[in-house]
């Protein structure tokens, strides 16, 4: 008997129908991984599953029943858990307290001693020997993720949901979740995998189903198909190589950095020339985000120069950096990329506003204008103006943060996890514009953990490792084994 049978679910929101009748079942002892485009309609069908929303009509069956999933404790209560890509655990607290949360044992005082060993037996269900007193705060994301699992499974969950599970993991730390992943599916439990990591799908998945615009494409075994006929699924049409370089690049030097040292990294040098795409590649913790920080000025530089055009920067900060045509897209665009409740025109023009005020007032007019040209330029999804940024996909929301600083017309461009958390036709289209921008003549620093990316996409790869640059690769030299061997510090 399946687990979970869907008939004909659809759900509308105001002027976007999010899913068209969708029939789908689940079944126990299975991996189910459900795949699309950002906007697809994986999120809207995993929140009706999950009592977040309602659907508007279909039918829904838990167990061979007809159920009304009404709310998210309705929906534990039927045996349904989520792990959501962000997750839900309290830092402050302990384990214990966060799996126990709401259900502490006790009249009046809660008994601690109970509540700990309560916990600490659901742990080693899963074979985790964990403190139970642990403070959340100081695990790594991977046990945290695994706590999160246990805390689902101490409600009696029968069904998990996993949300982008391993899009913030390093590949040990995914190593360790998918292992998990496989016990439970040994314990015939239903786990609903929602991933745009193609090759994880295909190593942990049985079988695959495909949304795109709503609608279901297909549900196949993972044995009948392969990664190219599912993205040409999710995309709807060939993508052919999603790396396709045009841009070559050029002798003059655009940026010169010479022993930069700060907050994680010491003595960094590099170069980059006009119409290049650099690579930074490093294990988590190497330091390639705090020195990109500080090459913008957001954190302090404890030594080194910076030159831009041959003229030095006396002092780094994020105006100086603005004004010699340097720009910096960080890697967590919810929290420092965007203002998630103003619209899309609003986080299009907000780094211009001074160029389009006349006498200190704002020609609304000329915003709309820029707005709808970068909307085009960029082919964002929906192409409102008004629409709230947090109302985006999430490969929507990265193309702003982008144009945002295209606006300014930067010579510059330091993108770091440009496309975390998209789906493949987003990246494709990302690819495509910071080549365009290189043949325009920007030099492009990316900063990525993912290898196929920066092999794909980099004229030259540098290495970090413990906050130094420990190793450098033309792109026709460039190996994945050479450059893990240099990031894990062994012999090259």
């Amino acid at each position: 008997m399946a687990t979970i049978t869907l008939r004909g679910i659809s759900k509308a929101f105001p002027g976007v129908r999010a899913l068209k009748r969708i029939d789908l079942s689940f079944w126990p002892g299975e991996v189910h991984a459900v795949v699309g485009e950002n906007g697809a309609g994986k999120s809207t069908l995993m929140k009706i599953l999950a009592g977040d929303y309602r659907k508007d009509s279909g039918e829904i069956q838990l167990f061979g029943r007809v159920e009304e999933l009404g709310s998210p404790r309705g929906a534990q209560q039927m045996g349904i858990g989520m792990i959501h890509q962000e997750l839900t655990l309290l830092p402050n607290r302990s384990i214990a307290e966060n799996i126990m949360l709401g259900r502490e044992p006790g009249l009046g005082l809660v008994n601690r001693k109970l509540m700990i060993q309560t916990a600490r037996d659901n742990l080693k269900q899963l074979g985790l020997e964990l403190n139970p007193m642990a403070m959340v705060s100081f695990l790594p994301i991977a046990v945290r993720q695994l706590v999160e699992i246990v805390k689902a499974l101490s409600l009696n969950a029968k069904i998990l949901i996993l949300d982008e599970p391993t899009s913030s993991l390093t590949e040990t730390e995914t190593r360790i979740l998918l292992d998990m992943i496989k016990t439970l599916r040994e314990r015939d439990m239903t786990l609903i995998y929602i991933s745009h990591r193609l090759e994880e799908v295909f190593e942990i998945a049985d079988r695959i189903t495909v949304l795109r615009d709503g609608q279901l494409i297909a549900t196949k075994s993972i044995n009948e198909t392969n990664p190219s006929e599912v993205v040409k699924m999710m995309v709807g049409r060939e993508l052919g190589d999603i790396y396709n370089r045009v841009a070559t690049p050029k002798d003059e030097i655009l940026l010169e950095i010479d022993k930069l040292g700060g907050k994680n990294f010491r003595d960094c040098s590099l170069v980059l020339h006009r119409s290049e795409i650099l690579g930074i590649y490093g294990l988590v913790g190497a330091g390639r985000t705090e020195f990109a920080r500080a090459l913008f000025g957001l954190d302090p530089v404890i030594s080194g120069k910076v030159k831009i055009e041959g003229k030095q920067i006396e002092r780094l900060s994020i105006r100086a950096a603005i004004a010699r045509g340097l720009v910096y897209v960080p890697e967590d665009r919810k929290t420092q990329g965007l203002f998630l409740e103003l619209s899309v025109r609003k986080n299009l023009t907000i780094n211009m506003l001074d160029s389009l005020s006349y006498w200190g007032l704002l020609s609304f007019r000329r915003l709309a204008e820029v707005a709808s040209g970068l909307i085009e330029r960029l082919k964002i999804r929906p192409p409102e103006l008004f629409k709230r940024i947090r109302h985006l996909s999430g490969g929507n929301q990265q193309k702003v943060v982008i144009a945002k600083w295209l606006s300014v017309q930067p010579k510059i461009l330091v993108l770091d996890e440009p496309t975390r958390g998209i789906d493949v036709g987003s990246k494709a289209e990302i690819y495509a514009l910071i080549d365009k921008l290189a043949t325009e003549g920007v030099g492009v620093i990316i900063i990525s953990s993912e290898l196929p990316e920066i092999l794909g996409i980099s004229d030259r790869i540098l290495v970090m490792k413990a906050g130094e640059m420990v190793g450098e690769f033309q792109r026709e030299d460039a190996t994945q084994d050479g450059i893990m061997h240099l990031a894990a510090g062994a012999e090259s």
